[in-house]
C-alpha cells in the first residue's frame, strides 16, 4: 500500500478539521453580527432617548406656558419661593416633582448611553441655578433614587466648587433633612 493513498480514516479526519474550522467560522461570524446588532440597538435606543428627553420637556414647558396661570406660578416661584402663598407653594412644588422625575428618567437613561448626560446636565444646571429649586431640594419633597440623588448631590458640589452657586445655600440632601410624615393611628 501507497503511504500518498488516503484511508477512509484519513478522510474522516480531515472532514472532521475542515468542519471544526468551519464552525469556527461560523461562531465568528455570529459574534460580529450579534457585535452589530447590539451596536445598531444601542444607537436607535440613544436616539429614542434623546428624542423621548426632547419631548417631555417641550411637553413640560407646553403645559406650563400654555396655561396663563401656571406660568406665573412657575415664573414667580422661580423667582422667589417667598412670593407664594403656601397652596401656590404646593402647586409649585409639584411642578417641580414632574420636572425632576423627567430629569431622573433622563439620568437612567444616560446609564445606558453617556452621551445623554450631557442633556441632562443642562437641564440640571439650569434648574439648580435658582435659589427656590435649591429650597425645594433641600426640603426633601423629592426622594430620589440614592444614585440620582448622589448624582445631583456631586452636581451641585462641582458647580459649588467652580463658584457657580453659593456654597453655603447648598447642603446636601439627607435623610435626616427630610420631614417624616405624620401617622395616624385608627
Amino acid at each position: 500500500m501507497d503511504s500518498s493513498q488516503l484511508t477512509a480514516l484519513d478522510y474522516f479526519s480531515l472532514f472532521a478539521n475542515i468542519a471544526e474550522i468551519s464552525a469556527l467560522i461560523l461562531v465568528l461570524v455570529t459574534i460580529y453580527l450579534v457585535s452589530q446588532e447590539i451596536r445598531e440597538t444601542r444607537r436607535i435606543f440613544s436616539a429614542n432617548a434623546q428624542t423621548q428627553i426632547g419631548i417631555s420637556a417641550s411637553e413640560f414647558l407646553a403645559s406650563i406656558y400654555s396655561d396663563a396661570e401656571l406660568q406665573i406660578l412657575w415664573s414667580k416661584g422661580l423667582r422667589d419661593i417667598n412670593l407664594l402663598n403656601e397652596v401656590e407653594r404646593s402647586r409649585f412644588y409639584l411642578i417641580l416633582l414632574s420636572y425632576w422625575t423627567l430629569l431622573a428618567n433622563g439620568f437612567y437613561m444616560a446609564q445606558v448611553d453617556p452621551k445623554l448626560v450631557a442633556r441632562i446636565e443642562g437641564m440640571l444646571d439650569l434648574m439648580i441655578h435658582r435659589e427656590s429649586v435649591r429650597q425645594w431640594w433641600r426640603s426633601g419633597a423629592y426622594n430620589p433614587s440614592p444614585e440620582f440623588k448622589d448624582y445631583v448631590n456631586a452636581r451641585i458640589a462641582m458647580l459649588q466648587e467652580a463658584g457657580k452657586i453659593p456654597a453655603d445655600s447648598m447642603p446636601d440632601q439627607t435623610a435626616e433633612s427630610v420631614p417624616q410624615k405624620a401617622t395616624t393611628e385608627s
